[in-house]
């Protein structure tokens, strides 16, 4: 018989029952750099994290080629304009329709917008393309520790270690700007980033 005075405790997943996950990432240094570490330090050896193309609809179709090779792929790419508005809708299209392996986890107007929600909850109205990343960056910087922060592999490098303190609220900024989002009907600015980190959270072994 059981004991019923005996406290519940939530069985962690072993490295067999660990899904095999893709991660893939449109940025080649800062995003890659960022998940890497995070993948590290909650010891998820059943992550990849890859660089494979710039152009979002090239990195959808390279997850098509490889979506019987993982559980689950996820896509990181900006809602930019740098590759044109026609070839992140294709993107978009091409994951829809292949939803139960690939999933976009999209950033507006960049993946540096996700590091910003660490320190605050708001939805400044950045542009879009290389002036609003470049907006949001000034931003950033101006935010303790993050003086010297731009996209190169050596300023990135230790970056989740020393932001996770905040990541919970991050997190949360996360989830109230997609919905505030939602309500304007304007994804700028917006990320789906905390999706993965909830996800690693979640598989995390102790």
């Amino acid at each position: 018989m059981a004991n019923k005075n005996k406290p519940f405790e939530r069985k962690l997943p072993s490295i067999e029952q660990l899904p095999k996950l893709l991660i893939l990432c449109e940025d080649s240094e800062s995003a890659k750099v960022y998940f890497d570490e995070a993948k590290h330090d909650y010891r998820l050896p059943n992550i990849t994290v890859k660089h494979e193309d710039t152009c979002p609809k090239k990195s959808v179709e390279f997850a098509i080629k490889k979506q019987n090779e993982y559980d689950k792929i996820y896509c990181c790419i900006d809602g930019g304009d740098e590759h044109g508005h026609g070839n992140f809708d294709a993107a978009l299209e091409l994951a829809k329709n292949n939803k139960n392996n690939i999933q976009i986890i999209a950033s507006y107007p960049c993946f540096e917008f996700w590091l910003l929600l660490h320190f605050e909850k708001k939805r400044p109205g950045y542009t879009q393309g290389k002036a609003g990343s470049k907006a949001v960056i000034t931003d950033l910087n101006k935010k303790d520790g993050m003086a010297n922060y731009d996209k190169s592999r050596a300023n990135t490098k230790g970056l989740f270690k020393q932001l996770k303190g905040r990541l919970d609220t991050a997190i949360a900024n996360a989830q109230w700007a997609k919905l505030e989002a939602e309500k304007d009907n304007n994804k700028n600015p917006s990320t789906d980033v905390y999706r993965l980190l909830e996800q690693f959270k979640s598989l995390e072994l102790k």
